[in-house]
Order: structure tokens, then sequence, then C-alpha cells
């Protein structure tokens, strides 16, 4: 039978007074997260109603610090990551060319310029669903005739990486070329975005809990 001593506003828990060493507690079934922070506390020192506020102020101020952090680095200008390099070719050139060169330095995607403006661009998407799709597709076609993308999409180096993430989310875009005025800064790209990310909040990602509705669908192990 529960003990009608216990019955207060802390779930179970029952401070007295006990001479020159302090408070102590009389547990009588305290709810499992106060027991959690109940096993660090030293009763004769400091009362458990201490150690929670100051486990929730500690959570607060945690949850404050991160927010803080992420809003600083998603308002960072994207000029300040580390932008990839651009592939440059040209318009006339080749469909078997400009894949040649996207393979030879395993980049995603290549940028046509004419005349010092970009024209256009060509993306490892465009390999799959403009050429390969296509039976009996012309590689020795010129990149402008049917596979560039016209007039793509650019930020300058001042556009926030929130601004950059908004763009990409909108249009399904992978890559954005970073341009100031009519030069080449580099590429913002997805994969490299995501990794820039993981570089700042390397203890957030990788202690990130798993999916509570994931199932496995087969067993693991032999």
């Amino acid at each position: 039978m529960e003990d009608p001593a216990c019955r207060n506003g802390w779930g179970g828990v029952q401070i007295f007074a006990h001479g020159p060493l302090g408070a102590h507690a009389k547990l009588c079934t305290p709810p499992v997260w106060l027991h959690v922070i109940m096993k660090s506390i030293t009763l004769w020192k400091v009362t458990p109603r201490t150690h929670v506020w100051t486990a929730i102020n500690t959570a607060e101020k945690t949850q404050r610090m991160d927010r803080s952090r992420l809003s600083h680095f998603v308002m960072s200008p994207v000029g300040e990551l580390a932008l990839g390099g651009a592939i440059v070719v040209s318009p006339e050139d080749t469909v078997i060319r400009a894949v040649e060169r996207m393979r030879a330095a395993s980049a995603s995607c290549v940028v046509a310029v004419r005349d010092g403006h970009i024209s256009g661009i060509f993306t490892e998407r465009d390999v799959l669903t403009k050429c390969m799709s296509v039976d009996s597709f012309d590689w020795e076609q010129p990149l402008e005739a049917s596979v560039l993308t016209p007039n793509p999409r650019t930020i300058s180096p001042e556009t926030t990486i929130a601004d950059a993430i908004a763009i990409m989310q909108k249009h399904g875009y992978r890559t954005l070329p970073v341009t100031q005025g009519d030069e080449i800064v580099g590429l913002l790209r997805l994969g490299d975005l995501l990794r820039e990310i993981a570089e700042a909040y390397p203890e957030e990602i990788l202690n990130l809990p798993p999916r509570p509705n994931q199932v496995a669908e087969s067993r693991e192990g032999g």
C-alpha cells in the first residue's frame, strides 16, 4: 500500500531534514526520469529538487547553444565553404567528350561557357534522363543540341547557406554554380554541403538515434 507521506509534487520523493549532514530522501517508487537523475546525486550535500532544476537548466542552455550554432552556420555565406571546382566546356563540345571529362575528374557536372558567360550545365542526371534513356542516342552530337540545360540558376559567394538550401529544395537542384560577375568561383554541391554540416556537427550527426519506426526486414547475422 502506498505510504501517504510519499504523495508530493516530486512523484514519490519525500525530503527529510537529518542533522548536520543536511537532507536525505525517502524514495517511494519515483518516476524513471527522476530516478536516473538522482543516481548521480549525493543526498547529504544537495537536494534532489536542486539537481533536477540544474539538469533542466543545463539542457535548456545546451539547446539554446545548439540553435545559436545552427543559426550562425546557415546564415554564413557560401563563399566561406570549400566549393568544388567547375569543369568548363564549350556548348559545341560533344556529349561523349563532356561525359569523358566528368568521368576523368569524378565530377557530377560540366559547365558550358560561351564568350565568358555561362550558357548551360550538363549533369549526371542529364546523362541518365536525356542520354541513356533514348534508344540509339547520338553521343557525338554537341551538348547544346538537346542535352544542355540552358541558363542555369547561379548564386553569388554572398548568398547564405540557408538561401542556397532553400533554392536546392524548391527546384530539386543538386548543384549550384557560384559566380562573381561572369567568373565561376566554384560549385556548391549537395554532397559537399552535407559533408560541411557533418563536420560542423560531428557529435550530433554521429549520435543520431535510430529511426523510431524503423523495422528490420530480415535478421542480421547467421
